[in-house]
């Protein structure tokens, strides 16, 4: 009777071992591994991350050879993303740029040389814990970490943009809503070179402006302004028309916290070629010139130095007058392209407008 106990107590403790070792076993398992989407013929990529629910994971990308199954490179990071394609693979070379999807994998000819490089995401190290890469440009049968590329993909916001055509890269940093940084660069002996840099910022005399300042090898080239778009604006537009040419320039007269503002602007970039605020308003001139509106003829002035515009609204005269001295030049608007009117203008609560004399409103 005690053989048949000491003989089940054995078997007990055999089973509960074995039963400790798989729980310890299946414990262990804390990682989950992801087959990357096909990229290449030659190469492909897994992406192993910690187990769970967080946007940002541990993990690592290890990069091997087809057939030999080699291992060709392994990259870790504290922070990697999960972005699944619909096979319930990791997604490779999704680049939307600036802000949105990018795969922890991206194959793609960064250095122009006819055979595509990788990026590999390391974390979230770049603007506003943007998703940041190394890079690695192709050399024989591997690859060879770029220090060069490296500091594009780490030091603005996210991937920087290939213009295979061009042969041309670009990037973009910001910092808040209104500082922009804009780079391109070309690539000479595998490393990229900057050519321009373009910052954008809101200028200093009008928060309803854009000020652009370009240089070029080091030196500055131009500054152009830009109306902000409505987005941005939030202004009530008064009166729009385009002007009669090639150009695309289009008149702007709309209100903004309590103050009327006139824009002549180019193209789809709203570039401003001339603004009430830019040239007027605030250039430190002591006595600033207001508007003058005129309610019977439909009228709204303003100087400029020794320069008159008149902003013309009425039946059968849309467009606007620049006078200097005697001379009086009529650059006419396309009254199919209106938008508005300037008989809805109140000067009541307006800090720059003033009633022209003998006028009733």
């Amino acid at each position: 009777m005690k053989s048949i106990r000491r003989l089940l107590l054995r078997l007990l403790l055999v089973n509960l071992g074995t039963s400790f070792c798989v729980a310890i076993a299946h414990g262990e398992a804390k990682t989950r591994v992801y087959t990357v989407g096909h990229f290449s013929d030659e190469f492909y990529a897994t992406l192993t991350v910690e187990k769970g629910n967080d946007v940002f994971r541990p993990g690592a990308v290890a990069v091997y050879e087809h057939g030999s199954r080699k291992l060709v490179l392994r990259v870790e990071s504290e922070a990697l993303t999960v972005d699944l394609d619909r096979s319930n693979q990791a997604s490779a070379n999704v680049k939307e740029l600036p802000y949105g999807r990018q795969s922890v994998l991206i194959h793609e000819d960064f250095d122009f040389d006819g055979r595509a490089d990788l990026a590999i995401m390391d974390g979230q190290k770049s603007c506003y814990n943007g998703p940041s890469f190394q890079i690695f440009l192709r050399r024989g049968r591997g690859f060879v970490k770029s220090r060069e590329f490296t500091r594009l993909a780490q030091e603005y916001c996210g991937m920087f943009q290939v213009d295979a055509k061009a042969k041309r890269l670009s990037t973009m940093t910001k910092s808040g809503c209104c500082w922009h940084l804009f780079e391109s660069y070309d690539v000479v002996n595998h490393a990229p070179r900057l050519l321009e840099s373009a910052t954008e910022s809101l200028a200093d005399y009008s928060s309803y402006y854009l000020k652009r300042e370009t240089t070029k090898h080091g030196q500055p080239t131009k500054v152009e302004y830009f109306l902000l778009g409505p987005q941005d604006l939030r202004a009530k537009a008064l009166l729009e028309f385009d002007l009669v040419g090639p150009r695309q320039r289009r008149v702007k007269v709309f209100l903004l916290e309590g103050r009327l503002e006139y824009a002549l602007v180019n193209g789809t970039e709203q570039r401003v070629e001339f603004g009430y605020e830019l040239h007027v308003q605030l250039q430190g001139d002591a006595e600033r010139p207001p508007f003058v509106w005129s309610p019977t003829s439909r009228e709204l002035s303003f100087r400029n130095g020794g320069y008159r515009y008149v902003i013309q609204d009425s039946p059968g005269r849309l467009g606007v007058s620049v006078h200097t001295g005697t001379k009086v030049t009529f650059l006419p608007g396309v009254e199919s392209s209106r938008s508005g009117s300037l008989d809805r203008l109140n000067v009541k609560g307006l800090q720059n407008v003033v009633l022209a004399p003998n006028s009733s409103r």
